[in-house]
């Protein structure tokens, strides 16, 4: 299993937040906690993670034109 320790800020719409802290309220845990647990969710698997290192080789190219 990959750990991953990150900080992120991005900006999530407001009917998805409003939908996420309905959840949190009813699990009794933080909305922070809730989507934390969704990415861990998405990124333990293998699909996941290689769509996210697809992402970032792009990333690569397009900033260090490789």
């Amino acid at each position: 299993m990959i750990k991953l320790n990150a900080r992120f800020n991005f900006v999530i719409p407001e009917d998805l937040m409003r939908r996420i802290k309905a959840i949190a309220e009813e699990k009794n845990t933080s909305a922070a906690s809730i989507i934390n647990e969704i990415l861990r969710n998405h990124f333990n698997n293998e699909e996941g993670l290689k769509a996210l290192e697809k992402r970032i080789e792009a990333l690569e190219k397009e900033v260090f034109k490789k």
